[in-house]
């Protein structure tokens, strides 16, 4: 989905709280999240609420997801081990706002 004009920590958390609401749709109840954001990973993990007034709300909702799961556990990922994460974070700063684009699933 475009996301407007938001601050990377708040794209990230929608990233996050969309990957979590997919999960729950699917019926998922475990999982692994990897991330670049040892900041976002820590306020996540440690339930440390953000001062962002926009990140807060997502924040809240990402709380609030998490707790449909049996199991999540967190991994950082170096930024300069995850180009294709950055890759495709570039392609959807391209759309517009509400606009979706479908990735094709890959296998395991």
């Amino acid at each position: 989905m475009g996301l407007g004009e938001v601050s990377i920590n708040q794209a990230k958390a929608l990233a996050l709280l969309q990957g979590l609401e997919q999960m729950v749709k699917q019926g998922i109840t475990e999982a692994k999240i990897f991330g670049d954001s040892l900041n976002m990973i820590r306020m996540i993990v440690t339930h440390t609420e953000p001062n962002d007034i926009n990140l807060k709300q997502l924040y809240s909702r990402i709380q609030s997801k998490k707790a449909k799961f049996k199991k999540l556990r967190y991994y950082h990922v170096l930024r300069i081990l995850n180009k294709e994460v950055d890759a495709e974070a570039n392609n959807v700063i391209l759309l517009k706002p509400g606009e979706l684009r479908r990735v094709a699933q890959q296998g395991p």
